[in-house]
């Protein structure tokens, strides 16, 4: 039986830690955790592999395109 390639994240190069709010758009590349709040849209670089973890705690109020 033939195994497909697993998925491998990135490591998360950035963090948005709890408590903290970013209003506006955040483009990244790699890894993003988020632990706060984004309040604009989410987008991981096109044609990377980008992850994005989102906490029990964070949330995002926007579009998220990764």
């Amino acid at each position: 039986m033939a195994r497909g390639k697993r998925f491998k994240a990135p490591k998360v190069s950035t963090v948005i830690g709890q408590g903290t709010t970013v209003t506006g758009d955040v483009g990244f590349a790699g890894g993003l955790h988020l632990d706060g709040t984004i309040k604009g849209k989410v987008t991981g670089e096109a044609e990377t592999r980008s992850t994005l973890t989102v906490s029990e705690q964070g949330t995002v109020e926007g579009d998220v395109r990764v």
